[in-house]
């Protein structure tokens, strides 16, 4: 089993904040439990923080990720997000939409759009309008919590 820990030295007297993300157990399973990308992994990410997920090619890091922002579901185990288990496609749309960013890795770009309207479109999941580029004092000044 995975578990991350607690860097030297940041034990303190106040209760520890509720982690920003929190998989309990999770596990990703293909092919009806012939391939395991993750297996029974504990991880907790607190606001902040900075992580780096690495490994060899095939150690199960896209499906972790995947995990993380709701692309993907676990075959066993929790998801939580502040504390409340996400269980439904609807709360991972409202935490893509309001709390998570996610780069990927593949630029999974629609061809027939430019650059700029591939951005755009991201705006009006947001429920913002498109050109909104253009009134930069507009912009929102929420940033998303955790980037993938």
């Amino acid at each position: 089993m995975a578990k991350a820990v607690a860097r030297a030295g940041s034990e303190s007297s106040e209760e520890p904040a509720q982690p920003l993300i929190a998989l309990r157990g999770i596990s990703r399973l293909y092919d009806g439990g012939a391939i395991a990308a993750i297996r029974n992994i504990d991880l907790e990410i607190a606001v902040g923080d900075c992580v780096a997920i690495v490994g060899a090619s095939g150690s199960g890091k896209s499906s972790l990720v995947n995990l993380l922002c709701g692309i993907d579901y676990p075959t066993a185990g929790t998801v939580s997000w502040e504390g409340r288990p996400v269980h439904t496609r609807r709360n991972w749309s409202r935490l893509r939409r309001e709390s998570i960013g996610i780069v990927f890795q593949e630029f999974n770009l629609i061809p027939t759009l430019t650059a700029l309207e591939n951005v755009e479109l991201a705006l009006l999941g947001r429920g913002l309008s498109a050109g909104l580029w253009k009134r930069a004092e507009q912009w929102p000044r929420e940033q998303p919590r955790l980037i993938v």
